[in-house]
């Protein structure tokens, strides 16, 4: 993973993730289709991504033991 930080936020204002894997056995167009797919499912069904881009906030609570 890579990320851009803004340091006045303490924030990050880009994520990069990186899948590594053994592409060698796949054609081109095996691994454009593989990019396609994996991406619709990551729109579809990543639970991180949908949070982010909803803008979701937070709550912050210190209890005791």
């Amino acid at each position: 993973m890579a990320a851009q930080k803004d340091e006045r936020r303490d924030s990050y204002s880009h994520l990069t993730v990186e899948m590594v894997t053994d592409l060698a056995e796949l054609s081109e167009e095996q691994v454009a289709q593989l990019r396609q797919k994996s991406q619709a499912a990551i729109d579809k069904y990543c639970t991180v991504g949908h949070t982010l881009d909803d803008g979701a906030s937070y709550d912050f609570d210190l209890v005791s033991e």
